[in-house]
C-alpha cells in the first residue's frame, strides 16, 4: 500500500460520518466563504521528523482553532552517518468538511503561499532533495521536487505550494488533505553534508508546514 494511503486509514470512517454535516465540535474555518460552511474536523501529524508530541500549538483566528507548529526536519550524509539519517519527513493530515455544494482545492503559488527555508551544506559528491506532496483522498496527488547539487552551502527560500503542477481538488462536501514534506540526501561513498527544512521563512522558529493560504474554496 502507498505510504500516504496507509496514513489515511484512520480518518476514512470519521470523514464518512462528518462530511455532509459538520458537528458542533468542529472548528469553523473563518477564511472560507460563509456559504461554504467549511469546518476543520480533525488535524494530526506523524513522521520521522515530527513524531507525536513534538509539535507545539497556538491559536489561529483564520482557523478558529489551535494550529500545529513543528521543529525543522533535517538529514545528514557521510561515511559514518547511519542510513536512516539520510532522510526525514513530516506529514500532516487534515479532515475538512464543507457544505454539499462546495469543495476545497490546493492552489499553486500565490500571494498567500508559505515560504519555506532550506539550509544546505553539501560537498561535491552530495545531492540534497526537498519533496513536497499534496494529496486529497480520492483525487490525484501533486509533488514538487527541488534538487540541490554540491558543492553548495547556504540558505534557500522556496514557495509552498510552488507553481507548476495541477494540484488536487476535494469531492463536493470536503475531504482529507495530506501534506508531506521530506528532505533526503544521496551520493557516493565520499558524499558528506546536511540539509534542513524550516517553516515560514521569517516567521516563528517552529512554523506550520501547512500552507493555509493556499486553500481555495469552490462551488461544485
Amino acid at each position: 500500500m502507498h505510504p500516504i494511503l496507509a496514513s489515511l486509514t484512520i480518518f476514512l470512517l470519521h470523514l464518512s460520518l462528518s462530511r455532509s454535516a459538520p458537528t458542533d465540535s468542529a472548528s469553523t474555518m473563518s477564511a472560507a466563504p460563509a456559504e461554504a460552511n467549511a469546518h476543520l474536523i480533525s488535524m494530526s501529524y506523524s513522521g520521522s521528523g515530527c513524531p507525536q508530541g513534538s509539535a507545539s500549538n497556538a491559536y489561529d483566528s483564520s482557523l478558529n482553532t489551535n494550529r500545529f507548529f513543528f521543529p525543522g526536519i533535517s538529514a545528514k550524509i557521510g561515511p559514518n552517518v547511519p542510513q536512516d539519517q539520510k532522510t526525514e519527513n513530516c506529514e500532516v493530515q487534515l479532515s475538512i468538511a464543507t457544505a454539499a455544494g462546495w469543495r476545497f482545492a490546493v492552489k499553486g503559488k500565490n500571494d498567500d503561499s508559505t515560504v519555506l527555508k532550506t539550509r544546505v551544506d553539501l560537498n561535491g559528491d552530495a545531492t540534497g532533495s526537498l519533496l513536497s506532496t499534496f494529496y486529497i483522498a480520492g483525487a490525484d496527488s501533486a509533488t514538487v521536487r527541488y534538487d540541490y547539487t554540491g558543492p553548495r552551502s547556504g540558505d534557500l527560500a522556496v514557495s509552498d505550494p510552488a507553481p507548476g503542477p495541477a494540484y488536487p481538488r476535494s469531492s463536493c462536501g470536503g475531504g482529507i488533505l495530506v501534506v508531506n514534506h521530506r528532505v533526503a540526501l544521496s551520493g557516493g561513498s565520499s558524499a558528506a553534508g546536511s540539509m534542513e527544512l524550516y517553516g515560514d521563512a521569517g516567521g516563528r522558529p517552529n512554523s506550520n508546514f501547512i500552507p493555509w493560504g493556499a486553500l481555495a474554496w469552490e462551488r461544485c
